[in-house]
């Protein structure tokens, strides 16, 4: 093709879009976003964290009041069984005094058993 000829095609011009740039402080700015959402979570798994602990404290709490509250009505109790239990004072005191009545309980049941042994003999020598 010659110089002078005007077939000659005219460059089409493309548009190509470009996204905007990503610049140094958008990275910045998605790192902080990364990093405070990681916080975020850490600090609400930490939060419900502390509310089952506060939940399983307050639930030992009242499992230890409920404890205290029955060793209480066997200790009445106890008072209760054992002569002279009432005007016991101290819990060691009375554990003592309890320790004494099951041996005296012993003793006469022993002497019960020797009893019955005794006049079951005599009973069949006699019948004999």
């Amino acid at each position: 093709m010659g110089e002078g000829e005007d077939n000659a095609e005219e460059p089409q011009i493309i548009s190509i879009t470009m996204p905007p740039p990503f610049h140094h402080h958008d990275k910045k700015q998605a790192a902080l976003h990364v990093l405070r959402r990681g916080r975020r979570r850490r600090r609400e798994e930490e939060e419900k964290e502390e509310e089952e602990e506060d939940h399983d404290d307050v639930k030992k709490e009242e499992e230890e009041e409920e404890e205290r509250e029955e060793v209480e009505r066997k200790i009445e109790a106890l008072k209760k069984i054992v002569p002279g239990g009432e005007s016991v004072e101290g819990v060691e005191k009375l554990f003592d005094e309890t320790a004494g009545y099951i041996l005296s309980l012993r003793c006469q049941l022993n002497t019960l058993r020797a009893l019955a042994a005794f006049f079951h003999n005599n009973l069949h020598q006699n019948t004999n």
